[in-house]
């Protein structure tokens, strides 16, 4: 899979979403300005067995065939917003309810699909207020499902020239007018 893509996409939509500046869960770097988004892959899972096609070669092959493999996966990614201010319209819930409603957005669901990935469902939110470093924490997460579709190929006997590529099922497949969106702030700014 292309995880760099993926996690970009994923990336431009929360920030974009919650209006905040958003990290990857393991990031190397302070987190310390607050507000701010965090997200970690937690799951990635196989829907149904794996499917074994050839396709012809482009590549001079003894063979003439390359095999790939294609399978559906499913992605759970956790989204968290940590704050320190407790007013209304600054806690943790509203930037996170902020970017759920977010996915609803055609246009940037066809951002999301460019990137290889379909919504398939988002799950409760959960408050995780606490005190940290002495000082109240707003904090707030929910947990978003995606859909992709992996095909691994190899062009060589021994399997040690693997092409690597992600891709959206044709019944997720962003509209022709999408196709050449770009994942970045942006186009992402059409939720201010």
């Amino acid at each position: 899979m292309n995880w760099a893509t993926l996690q970009d996409g994923l990336k431009a939509w929360f920030a974009a979403g919650s209006g905040l500046q958003v990290f990857w869960m393991n990031d190397q770097g302070p987190m310390n300005d607050r507000p701010y988004g965090t997200l970690q892959i937690i799951s990635t899972r196989t829907i149904a067995e794996d499917e074994m096609n050839y396709e012809f070669s482009t590549i001079p092959d003894p063979d003439g065939l390359i095999p790939i493999v294609s399978g559906y996966r499913l992605m759970t990614v956790t989204c968290q917003i940590i704050t320190r201010n407790q007013s209304g319209n600054n806690i943790a819930l509203t930037y996170l309810e902020k970017a759920r409603t977010s996915l609803r957005l055609p246009r940037l669901r066809s951002a999301l699909a460019t990137a290889g990935l379909a919504v398939v469902e988002t799950h409760p939110t959960v408050m995780l207020d606490g005190v940290f470093d002495k000082r109240w924490e707003s904090r707030a997460s929910f947990d978003v499902v995606f859909g992709m579709v992996q095909n691994i190929a190899y062009t060589d006997e021994a399997g040690e020239d693997w092409i690597e590529q992600t891709e959206i099922s044709s019944d997720l497949e962003p509209t022709d007018d999408s196709s050449s969106l770009e994942l970045d702030e942006e186009l992402f700014g059409i939720l201010d």
